[in-house]
């Protein structure tokens, strides 16, 4: 009898503290079940978030840029010496104006993206010897750009870029006039340049920043035709023209972040 008691208080004794075991290891706990870990507390997360660089990945911005420069026209010139009633007069010129409304987003690994559009123009004119009238040249063309490129913040608050690509020029116009008398206009046929772009800006806040851009452009265009019609420009010439908007530009771009 005390026999088989002695067994019995060995047996309990060996097993309740693997029972116990067991019982611990079936109920969950936050090292076991990530579902029961603790969340991160708000005031750290915004104090991490408010640490990384404005400029980061997956943030979205919508951009308005103005800006002004340089662009070749040379058939520009050469019609303007065409048309000008006075060898002494022309409407040449070779400064654009040029603006853009866009869309960029920042991907990982420091790349971003951007699409937009804009417009680029440019006018010339010049008054008659000897007279009121005026003999002018507007020359326009919408464009698209579509850029890929890399950033990299530094400071905090700064962060440089490039960027480049295609960009779809169309809506491709040169209006010609003289005073009293009138001047045939062209357009021009859509088509694809290129566009490269290096800038910085600087974070005024998370959700606005400004910076400059220096641009350079290539866009060529095809043969121009009179307006309205499919007749080479000038009617009779035995040559095309083209209106070649290259060139490059400086540009100020402000941003509003919306992610």
């Amino acid at each position: 009898m005390r026999l088989t008691a002695l067994v019995l208080f060995i047996g309990l004794a060996l097993g309740t503290p693997a029972q116990a075991q067991q019982r611990e290891a079936l109920v969950p706990d936050e090292n076991t079940d990530p579902n029961l870990a603790p969340t991160p507390d708000k005031a750290q997360v915004e104090a991490e978030r408010k640490r990384a660089p404005f400029a980061r990945q997956g943030r979205l911005c919508i951009n308005l840029t103005y800006g002004f420069g340089y662009a070749a026209l040379g058939d520009m010139h050469t019609l303007s010496d065409t048309y000008a009633p006075d060898p002494a007069v022309d409407a040449e010129g070779n400064l654009q104006i040029n603006a853009e409304l866009g869309f960029t987003y920042y991907i990982p690994y420091y790349v971003m993206a951007h699409v937009a559009f804009g417009a680029i123009y440019e006018k010339a004119g010049t008054r008659l010897p000897n007279s009121t009238a005026m003999f002018e040249n507007w020359n326009l063309m919408f464009e698209v750009p579509i850029l890929l490129g890399g950033y990299y913040p530094f400071k905090d608050r700064f962060y440089a870029y490039a960027m480049i690509g295609p960009a779809i020029h169309t809506y491709v116009r040169s209006w010609w006039d003289v005073d009293g008398t009138g001047l045939p206009d062209a357009s021009g046929p859509t088509g694809v340049g290129m566009q490269a772009i290096i800038g910085m800006d600087f974070m005024v806040s998370e959700p606005f920043s400004a910076g400059l851009a220096l641009k350079y452009r290539y866009h060529k265009t095809g043969a121009l035709t009179e307006k309205g019609t499919d007749a080479p420009y000038p009617r009779g010439t035995s040559r095309d023209y083209i209106l070649d908007f290259s060139g490059i530009s400086l540009e100020l771009v402000l941003r509003f972040w919306v992610l």
